[in-house]
């Protein structure tokens, strides 16, 4: 085993010096990963840099293999550094050969701030959202705190920040009184998909309404499920997350009987198939600054795919600014839906906003390249 190692980092360091590297501070983002927001970003970010070398850096362990290196494709090695001396030496020296850092959020930071100080290195930050502010919505004020310092630090020291929208950027400048100029770039969070908005037939009796993700206390499940409970006879309801057992009990509580909702785990691929059915999608948020500066991968799908949100709050990201197009809860429970006509307009305008967010992102990653290449 030991010999293959040396094997597989011999072949790296060799193809290092004849092709751009660049090294993520992030797991791999392995097919059972997918179903976190997280990964989607981090494939997102990936694919883009096929014809990179990759090193991803990894805080937990390869749940492909069982050792800490894993190579899960042609050009691609992923480090394991959890609780191997060796990982870690090997992770640094892989950066200081690549001269290029991406990292993923501030979340894989911790303890590893001295990353900030290894010479020649170009570093990039992707704040994937607003991680004290996050924190401090469930009231993990201690991990809030440390954290808040950890990004403070990085925002300091960092050479080039990524930001999924434009108020997301102007909550940075004003909480750190930081004026960005030309070194930072916004892309937004969109998925590798086959986007399609195919007129969908005449509003069926009971039309089809889906929600996508976890149970996490800004993703607002007691509320979806009390409209669950009061229109279950109106709409056909689907319901895909990775915590099924723990949403069937509360659906359970409610006196919803299952056979009126659909509760299952999906892979991402069989959801962007599922997406071409549905016909109205929840995405509950609270006006608050998570939700401002974010760029919820589901609203992105759902708009590529011709699903209208149902909204509680129009606030998130630069959706607002853009017009986007949506159902409130209210008008929802009261089956205050538009006509056919004016919902495929609404559905055309929210498909102009996703291809215009797909062309910033493209146009992001155009740039970012020619940053590393020029490196």
């Amino acid at each position: 085993m030991a010999e293959k190692t040396i094997q597989v980092l011999f072949k790296f360091k060799k193809l290092i010096k004849d092709q751009p590297c660049i090294v993520f501070l992030s797991g791999y983002p392995y097919a059972s990963r997918l179903g976190d927001g997280y990964f989607q970003r981090v494939a997102s970010i990936s694919q883009h840099f096929s014809d990179f070398l990759q090193i991803f850096i990894d805080r937990e362990t390869n749940p492909n293999s069982k050792t800490w290196w894993d190579c899960p494709q042609p050009g691609i090695l992923s480090i394991s550094i959890r609780h191997n001396w060796v990982a870690r030496i090997v992770a640094i020296i892989g950066i200081m050969l690549s001269k290029r850092l991406y990292i993923h959020s501030v979340y894989p930071l911790k303890n590893l701030l001295f990353l900030f100080n290894l010479p020649w290195v170009l570093k990039f930050i992707d704040f994937h959202g607003v991680v004290p502010e996050e924190l401090h919505l469930i009231n993990d004020f201690a991990a809030a705190k440390t954290m808040g310092k950890i990004e403070e630090f990085a925002i300091r020291k960092t050479d080039y920040f990524i930001f999924v929208s434009e108020s997301m950027r102007n909550h940075f400048s004003n909480k750190y009184n930081i004026s960005f100029d030309r070194n930072y770039l916004i892309l937004p969070i969109i998925p590798k998909i086959s986007a399609s908005i195919s007129p969908k037939s005449t509003l069926p009796d009971r039309p089809i309404v889906v929600y996508t993700g976890g149970l996490q206390t800004w993703q607002k499940i007691p509320e979806i499920i009390d409209t669950i409970a009061n229109t279950s006879c109106d709409y056909q309801y689907k319901f895909y997350t990775s915590h099924t057992e723990e949403l069937k009990a509360l659906v359970s509580e409610k006196g919803i009987q299952q056979i009126n909702i659909e509760i299952a785990f999906k892979p991402h691929d069989e959801l962007l198939n599922i997406y071409k059915s549905c016909h109205f999608g929840f995405l509950l948020r609270d006006d608050h600054v998570v939700n401002r500066v974010s760029c919820p991968t589901k609203l992105i799908e759902y708009l590529a795919f011709g699903i209208l949100p149902i909204l509680l709050n129009d606030h998130i990201g630069d959706f607002y600014k853009m017009g986007i197009k949506y159902i409130s809860l209210d008008d929802f429970r009261r089956k205050n839906l538009p006509d056919d006509n004016y919902m495929q307009a609404m559905i055309e305008h929210n498909f102009i906003i996703y291809q215009s967010l797909l062309q910033l992102q493209q146009k992001g990653i155009e740039t970012l390249k020619e940053i590393f290449l020029n490196y």
